[in-house]
Order: structure tokens, then C-alpha cells, then sequence
């Protein structure tokens, strides 16, 4: 079986995306990575095989650009340029990914969950999916508003959110997985970490992977304090 891998072009995105798929291609399965053109050096870099889509809509470049262009704003129209750059970027999958999957041979997909409404490929060719949120796990699947999950992957739906960060809840569906770090690789020292010392008033483990002007690390404190790794 061939899997695919769909991700953002962002650091905190890629980093456990391409970690999940080395641990699945060292349990021998074929793996093929499959995002923007900018992705790639990233993806090589993890030695992962890499298949580029929307290079027409979304050139090398674009990701840069785009980040560039977003620094310079605030409020509502930094919020404005974002969302038509996940319209766009959207749009141009759902055009161009159903002939990637074939080109590629494709079996099966593991998808980003905030790679809003890429499910709807494998579902339209009948091909088995799972869901991963790199980010916070909230269902951005809402295509049926009677059924809020209606497209969200019936066979996973993974976070990497550590479950003693997060708040309990009887809303998930039985398919949902608190699974992080998702290897190793991620962090090999997690075993040392005080899991069971976290709460909501000493979570400040914080690492804003995404964007380079924020990226300071906390670890937990003393009842609500932190102090920067």
C-alpha cells in the first residue's frame, strides 16, 4: 500500500507530519509526500519522497511571499489576506490532487486536518483516509450542518495535542487519538518530562513552530508562572 501525505508548507505542520510518515516508512510502507513546491526542501531534508502539487497556482516562492506580504499588515486585514490564501490554495487542490493520487499511485492519505476540505478527494475515489491536527484538533470538516463531522476520517482522527493538556471531553468520536509526540524523533527526552504535573494552570509549554519572530519555549512553572527554555 502507497500513502500519501497532504501538509501545510509551515515548519509546525511539517515537523510531525514528516516525522509520522519516516515512522511509518521504517515499519516498511511506502510513503510519498505530497504538498507545495516549497515544501520540498523540507521534505528532502527528513529523506522523504517528495511529489510537488499546484506549482501553476502556488510557484516556489509563493509561501515566502505570502508570509512577507502578512508581516506587514494587522487585525482584519492580515485576517483577510489569510483566508484567501486558504481559498485559493483550497481550490487548487481540489483541482490538482485527484490527478496527483493517480500519478503517484496513491493508496491511502494521511491528511492535515487544517488542510481544509482535502478529504473530499480520497472520499470522491472511494480511497481510505485518516485525519491528523497538527494544530489544535477542532473539525474543520463542516460540509453537512447536521452532521458537523460528516467528512472527518471515520478510521483516525489523531492530535498531537498531549491528552493532559487538553480539556475532557464525551464530544469526540471514538476514532479520536491524543498521540504525541508522534515519535521519537520529536522528542527523545519526553519520558523525563513531568506530564503528570501539568494542568491548565501550569500548561506554558509553548512553541509557536509556525512563525520565527515567536518562538521562545516555556516550560512549566511554579502554579501559573513559566520561565523560557
Amino acid at each position: 500500500m502507497k500513502v500519501a501525505f497532504v501538509s501545510l508548507p509551515v515548519p509546525g505542520h511539517l515537523n510531525s507530519m514528516t516525522t509520522l510518515a519516516r515512522e511509518l516508512q521504517s515499519r516498511s510502507h511506502d510513503i510519498i509526500f505530497i504538498s507545495l513546491p516549497d515544501t520540498e526542501p523540507f521534505v528532502r531534508a527528513a529523506d522523504l519522497p517528495f511529489l510537488p502539487c499546484c506549482e501553476k497556482e502556488l510557484p516556489a516562492g509563493s509561501v515566502h511571499e505570502v508570509g512577507h506580504r502578512m508581516g506587514k499588515l494587522q487585525g482584519e486585514e492580515c485576517l483577510q489576506i489569510a483566508v484567501q490564501v486558504i481559498a485559493f490554495e483550497t481550490e487548487a487542490k481540489l483541482k490538482h490532487l485527484p490527478a496527483t493520487f493517480a500519478e503517484a499511485g496513491v493508496d491511502a492519505a494521511v491528511l492535515d486536518s487544517y488542510s481544509f476540505y482535502s478529504e473530499l478527494i480520497p472520499m470522491s475515489l472511494g480511497m481510505p483516509y485518516v485525519h491528523v491536527s497538527n494544530a489544535l484538533h477542532f473539525d474543520y470538516s463542516e460540509i453537512d450542518w447536521e452532521n458537523p463531522s460528516a467528512t472527518l476520517s471515520k478510521l483516525a482522527w489523531i492530535t498531537q495535542t498531549p491528552k493532559e493538556f487538553d480539556f475532557e471531553s464525551s464530544h469526540w468520536p471514538p476514532q479520536f487519538h491524543h498521540y504525541w509526540p508522534v515519535s521519537r524523533w520529536c522528542w527523545p527526552d519526553r519520558d523525563r518530562f513531568p506530564m503528570g504535573a501539568i494542568d491548565w494552570r501550569t500548561s506554558h509549554l509553548c512553541v509557536d513552530g509556525d512563525n520565527p519572530d515567536r518562538s521562545s519555549r516555556y516550560l512549566p512553572g511554579d502554579r501559573g508562572s513559566g520561565r523560557e527554555a
